[in-house]
């Protein structure tokens, strides 16, 4: 009789000590800086490297552009220069204007040209170079695209670990209390030694498990920094918490219509297939005659002073044959349109694919989030009547374990449920071809 009341008076000293417990949570610096997605998303679109290289693809795009574009203006170049030359016969010399089978020879000028017209070989070049500066351009905005999925689904890791440290800690926290709840039933002679050894057991295994979080926080950590070109902040950080996620999704058919405007990868090979359309122009012009104009003025004579002297004049250009090389050129340019074609047929089935499918896993993350929250509200009313049966000793040890490992498997269900639910979000942005940049 002695024995249980003792056991009485430090079960409820043990209950004092469990009320002002409080729950476990991350170590953060109380000077960490806070950084909200939409700061961490624009620290990417600043600094990551491979978006900085699709940028320096658009610049060589704009350069060659200009480049292809100069044939519209015309050529002006100038010249000069000095030769003496020698002829073995003194007649030829002389008639040349010099001396004993040597003369010299002094000229300078300018000489223009201007292309006038050939059947669409220059314009064929120039839009092809357009072209290609759009699709460098889309490509540029898939880049983009893909850069800001991935920090969000990165900060979502984040942040899914650091509540999965805190669930764990949670855990840890309680398995500690319930370790040292055996000990003093265990010294009051109301439990076994059992119990103990099952205690420290428990103990050891939810250590282990919040190693392994703090290992995946930290690997998260990696990854963002990783996208992020470096650490997002000079000092210490933490990312800020979000909202709930709360979506309203229009019909899929309608999503996908969406996405097939908005897709820079579908805009891209349209792009390009303008780009081959415009190659085969330039290749058919090839068929037909050039047309360009010149013209040069300047000065030249064996001795100075120098002559003046001008012309003028217009060139006509017609290849008749060259070995089918005109041939191999046009047909080389169709199959290059069929190709694209092609390509574009097998991107629009991609991106029904993609969009659908995030369509799905979003309607699924919101029935998981659901169901992990109603989970948990029966975890926690289980682990009510496990402890408090426990408490004045009518419960086992394997009901109470059982009951505090469901309620740490619920709340680490619906931190995945809530975190899986945003980075489905993310993809399905992405899948749209509207990422929103925060």
């Amino acid at each position: 009789m002695m024995r249980a009341f003792l056991g009485l008076v430090l079960l409820a000293l043990l209950l004092a000590s469990c009320g002002a417990a409080s729950p476990a949570r991350a170590a953060e610096p109380e000077d960490a800086a806070v950084l909200s997605l939409e700061q961490v998303v624009q620290t990417a679109l600043k600094r990551n490297p491979g978006l900085a290289a699709s940028q320096e693809d658009v610049a060589v795009s704009e350069a060659q552009l200009t480049q292809t574009s100069s044939a519209y203006w015309p050529q002006l170049s100038a010249q000069s220069g000095y030769s003496r030359q020698w002829y073995e016969n003194a007649r030829s010399a002389l008639s040349q204007g010099g001396v004993q089978g040597q003369y010299n020879n002094y000229q300078g000028g300018l000489t223009v040209s201007q292309y006038l017209y050939d059947f669409g070989q220059t314009s064929g070049r120039v839009e092809k170079g357009r072209q290609t500066l759009e699709s460098s351009r889309q490509g540029l905005a898939k880049t983009r695209f893909d850069l800001v999925r991935d920090v969000k689904n990165a900060y979502y890791e984040v942040l899914k670990q650091e509540e999965l440290v805190g669930v764990y800690q949670e855990s840890l926290r309680v398995q500690k209390e319930h370790l040292r709840q055996a000990q003093a039933f265990y010294k009051a002679g109301v439990k076994a030694r059992l119990d103990v050894t099952n205690s420290e057991l428990a103990v050891a295994n939810t250590d282990l498990q919040l190693l392994q979080a703090q290992l995946s926080l930290d690997t998260a950590r990696v990854s963002l920094e990783s996208i992020l070109g470096g650490p997002p902040a000079p000092g210490p950080y933490r990312l800020a918490r979000l909202p709930e996620a709360r979506v309203e999704l229009a019909a899929p058919e309608q999503l996908v219509r969406d996405a097939l405007k908005l897709r820079p990868e579908v805009a891209s090979l349209q792009a390009q297939l303008r780009a081959a359309q415009a190659q085969l122009q330039t290749a058919q012009g090839g068929y037909w005659p050039s047309l360009n104009a010149n013209a040069s003025w300047g000065y030249q004579n064996t001795d100075w002073p120098l002559q003046e002297g001008w012309l003028a004049g217009a060139s006509l250009s017609w290849p008749l044959f060259n070995g089918l090389r005109t041939q191999g050129a046009v047909s080389e340019a169709k199959a290059g349109i069929r190709k694209i074609e092609a390509q574009i047929a097998q991107i629009e089935l991609g991106v029904r694919q993609d969009v659908t499918v995030a369509v799905l896993r979003v309607r699924q993350t919101g029935q998981t989030t659901e169901t992990a929250r109603l989970a948990l509200r029966q975890a926690r009313e289980n682990m009510a009547l496990a402890d408090s049966r426990w408490k004045v000793g009518a419960g086992s040890y394997i009901e109470y374990s059982d009951a505090q490992n469901l309620l740490t498997q619920a709340k680490g269900n619906l931190v995945q449920a809530t975190y899986l639910r945003w980075q489905a979000l993310a993809d399905l942005e992405r899948a749209l071809g509207r990422p929103q940049h925060g």
